[in-house]
């Protein structure tokens, strides 16, 4: 949610200045936003007869807990932006190293499963290569500041969506950091890639510490009949360490 400043008020009422005197006009991509600030405008209006006095009332020191309550009373806009957003957008969640044991346990039901390991190829143009590191953070980023907020209800200039993409599918809580995440943002539903991934670009499977035989037995013929090339490993533990290291099967 923006927060209400000095500036951003500032910025709101000198634009609502402009529109008040017919200077800035609604389009149709703004128009419910607009709809809000003429409703802002008529609420500051009664019993005002003149744009000077119009002027001086948004000038006042008054006016400002009403800018709060409105810039407040938009949250649902930003709120149905956001979920518009993510709802168009496919999101392919890896992690950088094959040896991280939190996430076998999460994500691998425990030890027991596979790890698939992937090698962007420049000649192949790899998906991979669009992967991102997340960017892990201990307060809540702000999606825009409050000023671009204000410019895009008038009409100014609209919020950069893909910054925004940017900003919600590659930040998280630094309590998730231990993840070492990347991540393929696509910006339409649909992740057409996944069928379409080259035997080449994937360059070993990786079998958990708990994995039984016939899983290991299961994913030896799978890799035999079609991904000849790609390496098997299993994690096993290393001697009296906390730590995974990948044993050639």
């Amino acid at each position: 949610m923006p927060e209400v400043d000095d500036e951003s008020f500032e910025r709101f009422s000198e634009l609502l200045i402009e529109r008040v005197e017919g200077k800035n006009r609604a389009t149709k991509e703004n128009k419910n936003i607009t709809d809000l600030c003429d409703q802002f405008v008529r609420s500051i209006k009664i019993g005002i007869s003149t744009i000077e006095k119009v002027k001086a009332k948004l000038r006042g020191s008054s006016t400002k807990p009403i800018f709060r309550d409105f810039i407040s009373g938009t949250k649902k806009e930003i709120e149905k932006l956001a979920i518009d957003t993510l709802s168009r957008c496919t999101v392919f969640c890896l992690s950088e190293t094959p040896t991280n044991q939190p996430m076998w346990a999460h994500y691998a039901e425990n030890g027991q499963g596979i790890v698939i390991e992937f090698q962007p190829l420049i000649e192949l143009d790899s998906v991979f290569l669009q992967a991102k590191p997340i960017n892990y953070q201990s307060q809540i980023k702000l999606l825009f500041p409050a000023t671009a907020w204000v410019d895009s209800m008038f009409g100014i200039k609209d919020i950069e969506l893909i910054k925004l993409h940017n900003t919600l599918g590659f930040t998280k809580s630094d309590q998730w950091a231990y993840e070492k995440e990347w991540r393929i943002v696509y910006h339409d539903s649909g992740a057409p890639f996944l069928n379409d991934i080259e035997c080449s670009e994937i360059k070993s499977v990786i079998v958990g510490p708990k994995a039984t035989e016939s899983t290991i037995s299961s994913v030896r013929r799978a890799l035999n009949s079609s991904y000849p090339a790609t390496k098997f490993f299993q994690a096993r533990f290393k001697k009296n360490r906390y730590e995974f290291r990948l044993h050639a099967l």
